[in-house]
């Protein structure tokens, strides 16, 4: 992810999403791209478990492969504040970490390590928002 920080500034821009909570949320999941998907190496947030759909049978979802990480936090703007196929009707306006409560395993765990992750590497809180 290092060198595309213009790239994720302007997707946080366009979405109003803060670039610190994508990225955090990069950190948390696949400590910031290192461990990425492997069939997907733009994938740094685990989308899909890594297989690359939800559901199965002909309601599989796809996610998509992505070219560049521009390409990807494109799609984590779209998919935090629910404008993506895949996120479209169920998934929160979700601006801050307290935003994904209910949405993963242990919300309040992983709300907690990606509002550390904020404070570690960008020096903000949590509920910061663009």
């Amino acid at each position: 992810m290092a060198g595309s920080e213009a790239a994720l500034e302007a997707a946080g821009r366009r979405y109003g999403v803060s670039p610190y909570f994508i990225a955090a949320v990069a950190f948390t999941e696949s400590t910031a791209g290192h461990a990425s998907c492997s069939n997907n190496r733009f994938n740094a947030w685990g989308l899909a478990s890594c297989i690359g759909y939800w559901g199965s049978g002909s309601h599989k979802t796809y996610v998509p492969s992505f070219a560049s990480w521009a390409e990807a936090y494109d799609f984590m703007g779209r998919y935090f504040t629910g404008r993506t196929t895949v996120t479209s009707g169920w998934w929160p306006w979700a601006r801050t970490t307290y935003d994904i409560h209910g949405y993963a395993e242990c919300s309040s765990c992983w709300a907690a390590k990606t509002a550390q992750h904020m404070a570690s590497h960008f020096g903000v809180g949590p509920s910061v928002v663009y």
